[in-house]
């Protein structure tokens, strides 16, 4: 006996009643979210999520505060369950402990679980845009150690519908290094239901994660039409804004022309878009070719440096502003004062400038002879309310130059910077971390130097700073400078390049007069660097973080 069953009749208007909520399938696909409507109600509301995020009409609330965590930095007591539910990978906290406050929220909110999007390829996977740009979770060269607890755990839900209990970890990891900079909007779920009851923020800085682990994501497995498949591609298209708003806790800068230090916008045509940079005979531009026929030996007082021996607790903000690193100095006092200087000056902020190879990088010269490195540290006059007011005022800034030489041994002073480069390749990227004793950056002896007056080495070019070149060279290691070249600009044609060569062509020394506070007959081939290291100036140069 076969077949002894009736086909299926027509439901005509009668309603089918269920006690209990069935399971109803939904999946990502090509049109596969556009249909979600269909079934869930919500997901074809006017307050649903992910969207764009245009910059450009987000509105400013500087009253939103900070958030708070708390727990994030410890290790969850109640354990940590991995799941693959089919549409992603999900870390399901088991306790009440992390949480999250302040920021603008009305109530703390307890931290339940994290889930994850990512692309087939690096140029989706993101839900969330930023200017019409989405991530595939931001790319490292090296491994995200916080993320490598969890990511070496993919393996054992690599299955559809299966959980692992994994050791519990830090959850920092998922958070950006660089926090206070976040958008909020009112919004939804991003999958099924779609329910409207979501207060977002999406930070503006990123996290990164090396392409080893991004792949170990992609090795995850979900059904499609009953076949087990890679799990890829996983996010739900933008949705329309309609007339919600969107709000920024931070300022945003006013727009920058564009400038580089090759082709069409390179030195050579800074002064057609900023006339501070032209050329002339009474002009007063830096970098110069430091020359003992152009000097003149005037014994200056010794600097007095302020809280540079401070064992206290600094923070810098290091960032890749797509000319150069740069490390923004907050905490602290910092002062410099006496040598020759017309005032008292701050400590704002440092960077570097260098070169492809170790012939080459250095902006100041020594007799004619290029090195591979300059670091600037900048200081404005506390005379003036900021350095973004100094930049433009007579004796506003005064900065100190330091040449480097190539050695053998790493530089422990500055190794915990060069060692954080990684969190900032890519352009436009940030990273915070702790510094202690600025004076590690500065040589043994700080009584011999070159002084002159000069200008910003960088649009827009102002001729407002006292520069002092340290005669004694510090070193670094060939280990240390190459991570200097790994890191990454971004050209007009939005590809990425190595960031090298960023140094301004030496400018005419006209009728300036270069002091000497040592005898400059004692300029030899031993004190011709091989290495130059420049602490560069100038908030122009802060570049915007999409």
């Amino acid at each position: 006996m076969s077949k002894n069953f009736r086909p299926v009749q027509p439901l005509n208007r009668r309603t089918v009643v269920s006690n209990y909520k069935p399971h109803i399938h939904w999946q990502y696909g090509h049109e596969e979210p556009n249909h979600w409507k269909d079934i869930f109600e919500s997901c074809g509301g006017q307050n649903q999520s992910p969207i764009n995020i245009d910059y450009n009409i987000t509105i400013g609330q500087s009253t939103l505060p900070l958030l708070a965590y708390q727990n994030y930095e410890k290790p969850p007591l109640s354990g940590m369950i991995l799941k693959n539910n089919g549409h992603t990978v999900e870390l399901e906290l088991l306790g009440d402990e992390i949480a999250i406050f302040a920021g603008g929220l009305a109530e703390p909110y307890i931290a339940k679980q994290f889930h994850f999007h990512w692309g087939s390829n690096l140029s989706k996977g993101s839900e969330h845009q930023l200017d019409s740009k989405s991530y595939p979770m931001e790319l490292s060269p090296l491994d995200n150690l916080g993320l490598k607890s969890l990511t070496d755990h993919l393996r054992n839900v690599a299955k559809p519908d299966t959980n692992v209990s994994i050791p519990t970890f830090s959850l920092n990891s998922f958070l950006p290094a660089f926090r206070s900079d976040f958008y909020r909007y009112d919004g939804s779920l991003t999958t099924p239901s779609c329910a409207e009851s979501v207060i977002w923020t999406v930070f503006k800085d990123t996290v990164k994660i090396s392409a080893k682990q991004l792949e170990a994501f992609r090795q995850v497995q979900s059904y499609e039409n009953g076949e087990q498949v890679p799990m890829v591609d996983n996010y739900r298209p933008v949705q329309p804004l309609y007339t919600r708003a969107v709000h920024r806790n931070f300022k945003i800068p006013p727009p920058k022309t564009h400038w580089s230090y090759e082709g069409s916008h390179g030195a050579s045509h800074w002064s057609s878009t900023y006339q501070f940079c032209a050329s002339s005979a009474t002009s007063r531009q830096s970098p110069i070719d430091i020359v003992s026929s152009h000097m003149q030996n005037i014994r200056l007082p010794p600097f007095i440096l302020e809280g540079y021996d401070s064992s206290n607790s600094i923070t810098l903000d290091l960032k890749n502003n797509g000319h150069t690193v740069q490390a923004d100095i907050s905490g602290g006092n910092l002062f410099i004062s006496g040598a020759g200087l017309p005032g008292t000056y701050r400590a704002a902020q440092f960077h570097f400038h260098w070169g492809s190879d170790n012939k080459r990088g250095s902006e100041h010269l020594i007799e004619g002879r290029p090195y591979p490195l300059e670091i600037h540290i900048v200081h404005y006059n506390i005379d003036q309310p900021d350095i973004i007011k100094a930049v433009t005022e007579k004796n506003g800034l005064a900065v100190l130059g330091i040449l480097f030489e190539i050695s053998e041994a790493d530089n422990k002073g500055y190794e915990k910077i060069i060692d954080e480069l990684n969190n900032v390749f890519s352009p436009y990227s940030r990273y915070q971390m702790n510094y202690q004793e600025l004076r590690q950056l500065l040589p043994k002896n700080v009584n011999e130097f070159y002084r002159y007056e000069g200008s910003l080495t960088t649009p827009e070019c102002h001729e407002t700073v006292t520069w002092t070149i340290f005669k004694e060279t510090m070193k670094i290691s060939t280990r240390q400078l190459m991570k200097f070249r790994r890191v990454y600009t971004e050209r007009e044609d939005l590809l990425q390049v190595p960031l090298v060569d960023n140094f301004r062509p030496v400018q005419p020394l006209n009728k300036r007069t270069i002091i000497s506070n040592f005898p400059y007959s004692s300029i030899s081939s031993g004190s011709r660097l091989t290495l130059t290291v420049s602490m560069f100036v100038i908030a122009s140069l802060c570049a915007i973080l999409h």
